[in-house]
């Protein structure tokens, strides 16, 4: 990798960190399973619950968490204040597309914008009404034993989100997924 790819690299890092307003950490242990309203049997863990990562949106910190149960892979976003948003199933099937919206969601407090990705997805962006792009941070699905990528970004409630771009290694555009009016 030349010093120039990675400078940018860096530079795309630290631009999403203080754009998108979401900054994810190193994944860390997890003490305890996801708890609260919705944890039926079915979608209980029955494996290891692993965290992708941790970070801070306009809602405050937040983990990103994975397992698997009888309904099959589960994602969660927990808040420590509020209850976040959760799949199981088929929340991770991207079916076949480079860059798959799962959740998005806005009101009082800003925008919320959760999904999928290739592992050929280098870059993604995120456009919002005023034209601007914020880059949107990956997270691999790696340790978790399921190939692909997730994303989960909050934006506050002046950045309406419009589309997701996604990029290969080279810049190129696989993807462009436009979200849909609330």
């Amino acid at each position: 990798m030349s010093a120039r790819t990675l400078l940018a690299l860096l530079a795309a890092v630290l631009a999403a960190a203080l754009l998108a307003g979401c900054n994810f950490l190193q994944p860390q242990p997890v003490r305890d399973p996801p708890t609260g309203p919705g944890m039926e049997e079915d979608i209980a863990p029955i494996g290891p619950v692993v965290e992708l990562g941790r970070g801070e949106t306009v809602h405050g910190e937040f983990q990103y968490l994975v397992w698997e149960s009888r309904l099959g892979t589960c994602t969660k976003i927990e808040y420590a204040e509020m209850d976040g948003p959760m799949g199981c199933g088929g929340s991770l099937d991207r079916g076949g597309e480079a860059v798959a919206l799962s959740g998005f969601g806005g009101g009082t407090g800003g925008w919320d914008v959760e999904g999928r990705a290739s592992d050929e997805v280098a870059e993604l962006w995120l456009q919002v009404a005023n034209g601007a792009r914020v880059p949107v941070s990956l997270l691999s699905l790696a340790p978790a034993g399921v190939e692909g990528q997730v994303f989960y970004t909050a934006v506050g409630e002046e950045m309406r989100p419009l589309r997701l771009i996604g990029l290969d290694a080279e810049g190129a555009v696989l993807a462009e997924v436009a979200i849909p009016p609330p």
